[in-house]
């Protein structure tokens, strides 16, 4: 995982360096949207604000990464998590579940799987539509 944040953190950085205007936008699902986390802590760091972060049922499987907390510099979150009634991977806690001012937070809670977060789709009954597989508590 570090590896990667430091991959993800050197991106976002020369980015920045070509356009320093540029709104930032993290994105990651499942142990990448830990990896999202752990890059706006290292912006932080350097006073770099991120504009807006999406998190898909983000989870924290990763030693040495502490992401249970969205830094300050996140001005606003959207994290899309699976509802613990689906009782999918219970052993997976979720991480991004703590913010402070002034980040803005939005939390979803769809009845699904921590696969069906990500995009994984389910077949279909003939009888059903499309909707009727989704569920948003």
């Amino acid at each position: 995982m570090a590896a990667i944040v430091s991959k993800g953190y050197d991106f976002v950085r020369l980015a920045l360096a070509a356009n320093k205007d540029a709104h930032v936008l993290l994105t990651g699902y499942s142990r990448g949207g830990a990896g999202a986390i752990a890059v706006a802590q290292r912006l932080k760091a350097d006073r770099r604000r991120v504009h807006t972060m999406i998190l898909f049922d983000a989870v924290d499987r990763a030693i040495g990464v502490d992401t249970a907390r969205i830094p300050e510099n996140v001005d606003r979150v959207i994290h899309a998590r699976r509802d613990a009634v689906m009782e999918s991977r219970p052993s997976f806690g979720n991480c991004g579940t703590a913010w402070g001012s002034p980040t803005k937070c939005e939390v979803r809670l769809f009845r699904g799987t921590h696969g069906a977060i990500g995009g994984v789709h389910w077949k279909r009954p003939a009888d059903k539509k499309p909707t009727d597989l989704i569920g948003v508590r």
